[in-house]
C-alpha cells in the first residue's frame, strides 16, 4: 500500500542517517587502527548483541533450526561470516581512505549491484522504473567521482 511504501522509505532513510552518524562518531578510531581490526570489532559486537536480543525473543530450539541440515554447514557458516565481514571491511575502508562524501555515495552503490545481480543471477524482472533508478544512481556516483571537493 501507499502507507507501507512511505513508511518503508522513511525507515530506510532513518537507517542511513543513523549509519552515517555512527561512522562519523568513530572516524578517529578507524583512521588510527587497521580496517580489519575495526571491522572485526564491529562485527563481533553486532553478533553478540544480535544473539542476546534473539535469545530473549525466540526459544533456543527455534534459533538453531537452520543447523538441522548438516550438509549445508560447510557453505553456510563460512559464507555467513565471510560475506558480512568482507562487506564491513569495504565499508570502513571506504570511509578511511577517501572523503566522507565519496565514500557514502560509493558505498550506497551496493544496492545497485544487488539489483543488477538479482536480474543477472536470479532472473528477477525489473521494471522500467527500477532500471531508471539504477541509471540515476550510477550517474550520481559518476558525478560525485568527477567532483574535486567531494
Amino acid at each position: 500500500t501507499s502507507r507501507q511504501l512511505y513508511s518503508g522509505v522513511l525507515l530506510a532513510a532513518a537507517a542511513h542517517v543513523i549509519m552515517a552518524v555512527g561512522i562519523l562518531m568513530v572516524r578517529d578510531i578507524y583512521r588510527e587502527y587497521s580496517v580489519v581490526w575495526v571491522s572485526g570489532f564491529r562485527f563481533t559486537v553486532a553478533t553478540v548483541v544480535m544473539g542476546v536480543v534473539l535469545s530473549f525473543r525466540y526459544q533456543r530450539t527455534q534459533l538453531f533450526l537452520g543447523f538441522q541440515r548438516r550438509d549445508s554447514w560447510l557453505k553456510m557458516i563460512p559464507m555467513a561470516i565471510f560475506g558480512p565481514f568482507l562487506a564491513t571491511m569495504c565499508w570502513v575502508a571506504g570511509f578511511k581512505y577517501t572523503t566522507v562524501g565519496r565514500a557514502a555515495i560509493f558505498n550506497q552503490l551496493s544496492t545497485v549491484f544487488i539489483i543488477v545481480l538479482a536480474w543477472l543471477v536470479l532472473k528477477e524482472k525489473l521494471s522500467l522504473r527500477k532500471w531508471i533508478g539504477v541509471g540515476v544512481a550510477l550517474l550520481g556516483a559518476l558525478i560525485v567521482a568527477g567532483m574535486k571537493g567531494a
